[in-house]
């Protein structure tokens, strides 16, 4: 996935540009500065959901449930803060657009006063944080968990800076660009190091995520379980020629029934399993899409067991329907409370789909393209058999 602006940005980005939005006249006279209309701040934040949903790929509950949380936080935040906010920021204007550095005691006092509401805001950013987990899935926690350590990495640079400008400790000759030809060249330095720290501690923070929520093992983890996993493999492959070489050898004595399936199979182990035999998948690709189903399959049975009650809610809504408008209500609550389950499905099928090489894709368009074709005029009537397997996954297919 591209690297979109994630939400903490943008909440830093809103609620600095914020400051410099439309306001009424009562305003200007309480404050003295420049506030947000009511709806100007609700478009914001409403556009600011919306980056953060294509983002981390939220579905329709999630995406409620992140915009009930930054429409009840930040704007309570923001204006509990208000006239102080204002206030400092109008003094930072008037300095920036003034012919003269400020001098470091009038920058100390201003730095003192914007300490306490960096800190409210960092709380509030990690507050948040916590409210937005409790809806996602692992990798979107991994996601957050990672974007979460850029933004308190980044964050921490300014807060030094705001330390040593309130102890006294602000330079005009240096930090002025006003009186400095080497200011733009030295921010720009600046600006690639709190880039590349922040790098490292999404780097470092999503990794030790993966391997917190199960999604990966340490190394040592996972060169175990690579080496369990190719030595099933080959067990497998080693029993399954003992067993046709046992048959090989043996004289048929007549016709043979089929064996009695023990039980309904589990539709996505039925898929994994076609998806295997249709890429002629080798044995270390096998082993990783077992991989692949086993982690799906319990994230999705941990879901299951977790909105089980609310699903055999449902289930009786549907039952005891008496009208089809209560029955198409009753299944649409269904959809959406399996959107989830869907997406863990999906999840899984584009990790599949990255397995076989391009010669094995090629292989299997090719096949179907001459199935197609071949099939053609017999299905002269528009008819035709269902593919079993795509050749590449789509968005929306339900196969769980």
């Amino acid at each position: 996935m591209s690297f979109r602006k994630p939400w903490l940005i943008v909440c830093v980005a809103l609620s600095t540009a914020a400051l410099s939005g439309a306001q009424s006249p009562d305003d200007e006279e309480e404050t003295g500065g420049f506030w947000p209309t009511k709806l100007m701040l609700s478009r914001a934040l409403d556009r600011m959901v919306e980056d953060m949903s294509g983002h981390y790929e939220f579905d329709e509950a999630q995406a409620a449930h992140v915009s009930d949380v930054v429409k009840q936080r930040l704007p309570e935040w923001m204006n509990k803060n208000r006239k102080e906010i204002t206030t400092l920021m109008n003094q930072y204007i008037e300095a920036i657009l003034d012919g003269e550095p400020p001098d470091p005691e009038t920058v100390a006092e201003w730095s003192k006063r914007v300490q306490p509401l960096m800190s409210e805001f960092q709380d509030l950013v990690e507050g948040m944080s916590g409210e937005f987990s409790e809806v996602m899935n692992d990798d979107q926690r991994v996601q957050l968990e990672g974007e979460l350590a850029a933004f308190n990495t980044g964050f921490s640079f300014v807060q030094k800076k705001i330390a040593v400008w309130a102890d006294g400790g602000y330079d005009p000759e240096a930090e002025w660009p006003r009186n400095n030809d080497k200011f733009a060249e030295d921010k720009r330095k600046e600006r690639g190091e709190i880039r590349d720290a922040m790098k490292d501690a999404r780097s470092q923070a999503t990794s030790e995520a993966r391997v917190a929520y199960g999604l990966e093992g340490s190394p040592e983890q996972q060169a175990a379980a690579n080496a369990e996993a190719q030595a099933a493999a080959a067990a497998a492959a080693a029993e399954k020629a003992a067993v046709e070489a046992a048959n090989a050898s043996e004289k048929p004595t007549g016709p043979t029934k089929p064996a009695r399936a023990k039980g309904p199979r589990d539709e996505w182990e039925v898929y994994v399993e076609a998806f295997i035999r249709k890429y002629e998948l080798k044995e270390d690709q096998t082993a990783k899409a077992q991989q692949y189903l086993k982690s799906a399959q319990d994230e999705r049975d941990n879901w299951l067991r977790k909105k089980g009650d609310e699903f055999a809610r449902i289930d009786k809504r549907i039952r005891d329907a008496k009208s089809k408008e209560d029955r198409e209500k009753a299944q649409a609550e269904l959809d959406k409370a399996r959107a989830p389950i869907d997406r863990i499905f999906r999840r899984m099928e584009n990790k599949l789909f990255d397995l076989p090489t391009s010669k094995q894709k090629l292989k299997v368009r090719d096949a179907e393209t001459k199935a197609a074709s071949a099939a053609k005029p017999a299905n002269a009537d528009g008819s035709g058999a269902k593919q079993e397997l795509m050749v590449e996954p789509a968005d929306g297919g339900k196969r769980d």
